[in-house]
């Protein structure tokens, strides 16, 4: 027989698993668009949005379509989502090329996903304002981070922004956590994952840990589309 404690902490896993689960399958209102963007290139963008779609794909009975610059043919996309591409010179027209990448599509689903990547600083304004939540993704490295916090505070006074930090060198130390617990927005910490660094094209096989965060980042972009925002001051 397991130790008690051993219990306890499986029992308290499923009934937060069963709590994830019931958060992620609370209905939309409506239609929806959640953004992913990153502040740079090749920090995690696109992964983080694959793998988002593809929980929420398993996790749900609606529909979903992902819209992404990455090719659409890549091994990340084996599970079976609805994927449309956008060009990679999209930046002189983003939302026009949306527009043209997607057409009515967006109609016949419930959620869209963009996988925008790197975007210039002066598109995010835009960007934001044609979503209705929005991850932006960092390298785990101060500088940057301490951007796109001041980017995404700025951007939440509008509309729901979470952070995603990506450790994608594996050279920082244990106070990365304590760091992004400590953050003023919701914030979710990748850690190093040397089979993507190695196959940056490859299908994540994400720790047991990191999958786990992964599910909680899916669930809470749906809360941020489905529940009220509380005030905060500016």
């Amino acid at each position: 027989m397991s130790p008690a404690w051993l219990r306890a902490a499986i029992s308290s896993q499923a009934r937060e698993l069963e709590d994830l689960a019931e958060m992620m399958n609370t209905p939309l209102p409506v239609r929806r668009r959640v953004a992913f963007i990153s502040v740079t290139g090749g920090c995690g963008a696109t992964t983080l949005a694959s793998e988002v779609s593809r929980i929420l794909v398993r996790q749900w009975t609606r529909r979903l379509l992902l819209v992404t610059a990455a090719d659409p043919q890549s091994t990340r996309y084996r599970w079976p989502p609805t994927v449309r591409s956008l060009p990679a010179d999209c930046w002189n027209d983003p939302l026009g090329h949306w527009d043209e990448a997607v057409s009515d599509a967006h109609l016949s689903h419930d959620l869209t996903i963009t996988d925008w990547g790197a975007a210039p600083l002066v598109q995010l304004r835009s960007l934001a304002e044609h979503a209705h939540a929005l991850c932006l993704v960092t390298p785990a490295r101060r500088k940057l981070i301490q951007s796109t916090l001041d980017v995404g505070w700025e951007l939440s006074k509008k509309h729901p922004v979470r952070l995603a930090i990506v450790d994608i060198a594996g050279d920082v130390g244990p106070a990365l956590d304590t760091l992004a617990r400590a953050l003023p927005l919701p914030t979710t910490l990748l850690h190093h994952n040397r089979h993507l660094a190695r196959n940056p094209q490859a299908a994540p096989k994400l720790s047991e840990p990191d999958a786990l965060t992964v599910y909680k980042l899916a669930a809470g972009l749906i809360r941020d589309l489905t529940q009220p925002r509380p005030e905060r001051a500016a």
